[in-house]
């Protein structure tokens, strides 16, 4: 099991698990479905921001569309981009080094 967490899970962390499903051989259709999901715990995180920021509703409320935006487009387009760039999502972890986190990948987590 792994466990990555930040207060979204849309954007940074949604690109390293889309990146990590993406080298397991996961279904992009399924990637972007998983990555629409994070659109729950952005509205947990809205909810947050309302409450600290009570006194201040607009600079919450201005934000709100980008903090709840999980397009699934958004994602797949993002995994478009890097296969047109590198070749593949493969070849994009080889291009910042990571290949050998890939094969630990796949050996522990589909051996």
């Amino acid at each position: 099991p792994v466990a990555i967490q930040c207060s979204g899970g849309k954007d940074r962390t949604g690109i390293v698990v889309a990146i990590v499903l993406a080298l397991l051989g996961v279904d992009d259709r399924d990637i972007q479905a998983d990555y629409a999901l994070s659109g729950f715990g952005a509205a947990r995180l809205v909810i947050a921001l309302e409450r600290h920021y009570g006194a201040q509703p607009d600079a919450v409320r201005r934000c709100v569309p980008a903090l709840l935006s999980t397009d699934p487009a958004n994602i797949g387009g993002f995994l478009d981009r890097l296969r047109v760039k590198f070749g593949s999502i493969d070849g994009y972890v080889t291009e910042i080094g990571m290949d050998a986190a890939t094969r630990y990948l796949r050996s522990a987590l589909l051996g």
